[in-house]
Formats: C-alpha cells, structure tokens, sequence
C-alpha cells in the first residue's frame, strides 16, 4: 500500500476489507496529548521570536524594550519577557518553551547569579535556546574563561551593545537558534516517525490502524487540533464514489460524525481539503489545515483531516512525506490482513458469516445464556440442485432462505457451512426453533425458478456442551441419524447417539481390517428348500462377523459396510471363499448358493463386465452362483442397472429379488429386470396363518409372479403352519430356521447332503 504519488486512477488492486467496524477510541484525546508533548515544540510561534531579559536593572530593560520596540528579524516581530533575578527568569523559562534567546546579566542576587543560572539552564536540557551574557563590569568575569566554562553563545558588555549592534547580536543567535532548532525538531520526528510507525504496525485492523494514524500525526505536528480519518471500500454495494467515504475515527469536535459519509460533515474546508489532496501529486494538501489520501486500489481508500488553525513548516512536510511513506505499507498490510481474516471467517460465495465465525461468537456469547442451543440445518439434495439450476441460482436461494430463518427465529447468531448446512445458535427459552419446518414448507423464488427445499435439523443443547467444536461434531452426527428415518426432520442430540456414532466408526475401522485380513469374516450357507418336495434346491451365502469373541449382528454391518463403500469387497470375499472350497473339498455338491449385489457395485462403470471376468477367474459359473438384488437398485439410474444385469443374465445367471415387498415395488421394473424369482420378506410371513392365507399379500404376491413366469420364495419361515400355509398358496420354495439355521460352509455340505436335489 503507498501514498498516492500519481493520478488516482492508477491503482494497484487488493481485494475488498470488512465493511463494519468497531471504534475505540475512548483514550485518544490523552493519547494526544502524551504525542505531543514527545514530539518538541514548533520552530516559531504566530507572535514571532521569544527573547528573555533577564537583568535586575529596571532600566536595562527599559532600553532593551526601545531599541527592539518593532524590529522584525527574519521575518518575524520580537516577543520580549522580563525577568528581574536569575530565580524568576528560571521559572519563566519553565513556563514558556519557545524562547529562543536569552539576555542575561552576570551579576544579580550575587555575582555569579548570571553564570550559575547558565549551568541550570543547560543541566535541565535547554540546548537550544541561544543565551548571550550582558555585563556592567567586564573585568569582574574575563570573557574568555565564561566562554570557555560555560556553555554560552556571546558575551557583551553592556555599555558595547548599541542599538545596531543589539540587532545584530540577536540575528545571528535567531538565526542560529533556527538552524539548531530545525535539526532537532528533523531528529525527533524521525524517531517518532519511527516509534509511531511501530505502534501503527501493531494495530490488526483498519479502524484502530486508522485510529494510530490520526494520533501520530498531531503528535508528529504538536498540535492539539480536531481531526477525522474517512475510509472507503468500493466493493460495498452501498459506496458508489469516493463522496461515501465513511467516518470510521475522529477526536474533538469531530467525535458524532463517526459512522456518517464524508459528504455528512458540516464543515465544508473538509471536503475541499479532500479534492485539493485527491488531486495533488503527492496525495497531500497542506494550507492552514493538513489533508492526506492514500489509496491502494480502487477499492480501498483512506483521508485523513486535520482541521484549520495549524501552521506546518517545510521541516514538517518533509516529515510528514517520510511518515506518509511508512503508513502507507501499513495501510496496504492491515487492509490485506483484514481481507485474510474475511476469508476465514466469511463464506466468500455466499458472503455470510461461516463455520469459523460461529465458534468465534459463541466464544464471545454462551457465557450470557443459561439456555443456548446449537442447530444445524441440512439442506437435502443441494448438490443435486446445483446440478440442475447452477450455483449462481442455489446460492442466491440459500441466501434467501438464511435471511427468511433469521428473520423468522432471531438468533444470537447464525452462520453457514459449505453450502448445505445453516448454523444457528439461539436461545431456547425465546426461540421455538420448530418454525424452521414451516419456511421450507414456502417455495423460494430465484431468477423465475422456483424451489420447494427440505431440511432436516438437528439440535444440541449446548448447556451440556462447553466445547463447541464437540457440539458442530454432534449436530452433524445427529442430521446423519435423522436423515436415515424419513419424515423426522426435527431430531435433539442425546448422548446415547454419540455412543452410537462412536461405535459405528469404531466397526467400520475394525471391518475394513477384516477385509483385508481375511480371517474374522466368514461365509455361512442357509438352505433353500422346495415346499412340495423338501429337497435342498439352493442355499444363500449370509456374511458372520466376530470381533474379539463378539458376535456382530449382520443388521449392524451390513449398513456399516454399505454406507462405507465396503459391501462389494464383502461380496468378493464370499466368492472367494466359495470359489476356494469348490476347488479344495470333495464334498462340494453343485447347489446354487444366491450372493447378495450391491447396489452400490452395479452402478460402477462396465461393472458386469469385469464381474463375469472375476467369476471366470474364480471358476464360478451359472449351476454354482445365482444373485439376489432389492427392489432398491431402481430407484437411480434404472437404466443402466437394468443393462448391467441382462449382461450377466444373458451369461446364463439368475436373480431374484430379495425382500420383496418391502421397498421400491413397480409392476413395470419386474417386468423389464431379468429376475428368475421373488424372494417375499419375513415380515409378511410372520402374519401368514393357514386359515387367512388365501387373502394375504403373500397371495397375491405368489399371483404376480406366476403371472411373470417367475418363482417365488418366502424366507423367515419358522413353523409348520407357515410351511403349510405356503404349500397350499403354491409357494414354490422355502428358508427359514424352520428347515435350517444357517451354517459354515464346511458344515452345509455335511449336514444338508442328503437333502440335495440330486437332479
């Protein structure tokens, strides 16, 4: 960042600062004051030169006054202060810092009263100030051991000094007391330059940067002037021109217009000053008052006023040049430190407040609230609606529905996370965060399109919950529980669903383990038995699991394992432990053992090519594997599962549909998939009575598949009066503990060997 140094068009571009700040500036006026009484004092005065007279004489005085009554030296008229003892002319000087030439007699309260006084003034720190000895008794003090042991700058006898040779005395003292007050006055503007340049690179954000800088330079210029610091930031809608800069500090009179534009302060010399400073080569206006612009794009500008009533000499330009270089930089730092803190803590396409920021103010908040609470809002299927509609349209549509939530529940705070969740902290004795279920019951209109959005809400009570990054994990949590019960969309966190989510994590690590062990997880066959015959015609390949002696229900994995990506290496692990066994024991008997598919295996690309190339490695042909599927595979893409399976059929494998009755059920898709049989769900079975079967939908369900032409199946059969009930509906085949729980491979092939249908 630099001070303008050009025509204000040519800008180098950062990106956009925070539009709001909080002013401190509480302390600023002593702040003032502690920077000025640092940095010196002014070279001249508007009265012109002090000179002190310090003589017991009433008439040395007297004729000093004469002489000296309207001469100008230098340019500027003669202020002249009396003193009467070396005592008085001490306390003076006290009094009044700006003298720049002393007139001072030897002999007063006793002799050396004079040059005792010199040694005070020089031991208290007065280098500048030019002192002249004046004597009435030239032998009582030889000149050249006073000028040799006392630091003074000219001894004259009274009686030598007439009027002419006064002024001219006094010109050269002036004169040099000029000189050496400019270069002490350069000296301690760089060093302040310097220390204010440290302080200034302190401040972390663009209010209090402002604030140092409005300090500095009064203290820099030692005045105690009003000032007022404006900034701009062209990426608010709001700001269309450089007019808008908004107050964001001041002191003195200026303090009520914080908040307000530049075009807001009455006093116009403002404004005019801004223009003049705008268009100087330097971005500097220096009259009466003092305007500096500094700009390091377009988008971020920066004024700063200090009002009518100062006088600035060039020493003070030249200073102000060289600390106008240094601000500069840090302006450019801190408007890029704020950009950066934007990023982190605002969403940068939504433009709203995010993740990060929502820990930060519960920082700042829970501590005010017996009753907070943590929500977050799952917005359902959003990544498909990007899909369809496009981001520009979906974001605008979560900003929509963020403000209608915010407007609706007024929030202790609110934020976003990614684009599919909203974040809200709000207290529950005041907010029925329940209304959120009405706002997505209202389409939201976007650019001509209209949306009808779900949610599902999750809720944690945050009095139970001091750490809020643990709270954000439940929240998450929580939405993922609700989401797989269908129709709850407003779901509280208990401390049994971290428990829970704990241990599904733990299974998901120790199954994958299994996987690649291939040791803890085992294949167990069940039988399939014809109902009018009673032989073994087939089995199913059921996966067991036991972890460190435990068993671990299918129920349990199996979801684990979909949800993780895992259900095909499940698979591939029971064809290879088929595939092993047919090739190593003489006991196999050719019987179709079912294999469940995933639907998550049928939808990879070329899948039931590079399945039949798997099943020929593992010498498992069509008499050896048939497959089951859920109705579930059709509910995405069922076009490409309905080519991946007629791949595999046309190979000369079967299918059946598992659980039938319990999922997507479409007379349609079972007439277009290339199933063999049915297999209908326990749950219709349990219900099934000999006496009522004939108008169950078991019935019916034996009814459609003969008429498809296709077999039907009824598994969870455990009593002989479902048994009998099937074989009167003419079930074709049956599983159940009634004919066999499901057993290892090895122990199939034993206990069920007689049973097998031999044909």
């Amino acid at each position: 960042m630099r001070m303008t140094d050009q025509q204000p068009e040519d800008k180098k571009t950062i990106q956009d600062t925070f539009d709001e700040f909080d002013i401190i500036d509480d302390e600023t006026d002593e702040i003032v004051q502690e920077k000025m009484a640092a940095s010196g004092n002014s070279a001249t005065t508007k009265d012109g030169w002090t000179v002190l007279v310090i003589d017991d004489d009433e008439e040395v005085h007297s004729a000093t006054e004469f002489a000296l009554k309207n001469v100008e030296i230098l340019g500027k008229k003669l202020k002249l202060l009396s003193a009467y003892s070396a005592k008085e002319g001490y306390q003076i000087l006290k009094d009044e810092p700006q003298v720049a030439v002393i007139l001072l007699d030897v002999v007063m309260e006793s002799a050396s009263a004079g040059l005792e006084l010199v040694k005070q003034i020089r031991q208290s720190g007065r280098s500048e100030v030019r002192i002249i000895l004046r004597t009435g008794q030239p032998g009582y003090a030889p000149e050249m051991s006073v000028l040799r042991d006392y630091d003074i700058n000219d001894y004259r006898a009274k009686s030598e000094l007439t009027r002419e040779r006064l002024i001219s005395v006094l010109t050269t003292s002036i004169r040099s007391y000029r000189q050496i007050h400019t270069i002490n006055e350069s000296r301690r503007g760089l060093d302040l330059i310097i220390q204010s340049s440290k302080d200034v690179f302190k401040r972390n954000s663009l209010e209090l940067f402002a604030q140092g800088v409005l300090i500095q330079i009064i203290g820099l210029l030692g005045v105690k002037q009003d000032g007022v610091v404006c900034l701009f930031s062209g990426l608010k809608p709001h700001i269309q021109n450089d007019e808008d800069l908004k107050v964001i500090t001041a002191t003195g009179r200026f303090k009520p217009l914080i908040n307000r534009t530049l075009d807001d302060i009455p006093d116009k010399n403002v404004k005019q000053a801004y223009l003049k400073a705008l268009k100087s080569e330097h971005g500097m206006h220096v009259d009466t008052c003092l305007g500096l612009y500094f700009s390091c794009s377009d988008q971020c500008k920066m004024f700063i006023y200090i009002e009518d009533g100062i006088d600035i000499g060039e020493e003070h330009i030249t200073l102000l040049k060289v600390f106008a270089s240094n601000i500069s930089i840090s302006f450019e730092n801190i408007a890029l430190i704020e950009r950066l803190d934007q990023l982190a803590y605002i969403d940068s396409d939504l433009n709203l407040p995010n993740r990060n920021a929502l820990i930060v103010a519960y920082n700042q908040i829970h501590q005010q609230h017996n009753s907070l609470c943590l929500a977050q809002v799952h917005i359902n299927a959003i990544s498909h609606a990007i899909s369809v509609f496009g981001i520009p349209v979906i974001n605008k549509v979560i900003q929509r529905l963020y403000n209608q939530i915010q407007k609706a529940l007024d929030p202790e705070y609110m934020a976003v996370d990614n684009k599919s969740n909203i974040l809200i902290l709000f207290d529950s004795k005041k907010t029925d965060i329940s209304t959120i279920e009405l706002i997505f019951n209202e389409h939201i209109e976007v650019d001509g399109f209209q949306l009808l959005l779900t949610g599902t809400t999750s809720v944690v009570n945050l009095k139970d919950h001091r750490d809020i990054e643990k709270a954000l994990r439940h929240a998450m949590s929580t939405v993922t529980i609700a989401k797989k019960n269908p129709g709850n969309n407003l779901v509280r966190f208990e401390e049994s669903m971290s428990s829970d989510i704990k241990n599904r994590v733990i299974l998901q690590s120790e199954l994958r383990k299994a996987l690649e062990k291939n040791h803890t997880l085992l294949t167990y066959l069940q039988p399939k038995v014809d109902c009018s015959t009673g032989k073994v015609v087939g089995a199913e390949a059921l996966s067991r699991w036991v972890l460190n002696g435990k068993y671990i229900s299918p129920d349990v994995f199996i979801p684990i394992a979909e949800a993780s990506g895992l259900a095909g290496r499940i698979t591939d692990t029971t064809l290879e432990m088929l595939s092993h066994f047919k090739r190593t024991n003489d006991r196999y008997k050719t019987v179709p053992v079912a294999v469940n598919l995933s639907i998550y295996e049928l939808r990879k690309p070329n899948f039931a090519k590079s399945f039949l190339t798997q099943l020929a490695d593992l010498d498992l042909t069509p008499d050896d594997i048939e497959f089951e599927i859920t109705e579930s595979v059709m509910i995405k893409d069922p076009h490409k599962i309905v080519n991946e399976l007629w791949t595999l059929r046309e190979a000369g494998y079967s299918f059946a549909i598992d659980d039938f009755g319990t999922g997507y059920s479409s007379l349609k898709y079972l007439e277009e998939l290339p199933i063999n049989s049915l297999k209908i769900d326990k749950h219709f079975i349990n219900a099934l009575h000999k006496e009522t079967a004939q108008h169950s939908i078991v019935a019916s369900a034996i009814s459609i598949a003969e008429n498809l032409h296709i077999a039907v199946i009824s598994e969870g059969v455990e009593t002989l009066e479902q048994y009998n009930a099937l074989l009167s509906l003419g079930c074709d085949a049956c599983q159940g503990y009634y004919f066999g729980k499901a057993v290892p491979l090895k122990e199939f092939y034993t206990k069920f060997a007689d049973l097998v249908d031999a044909s």
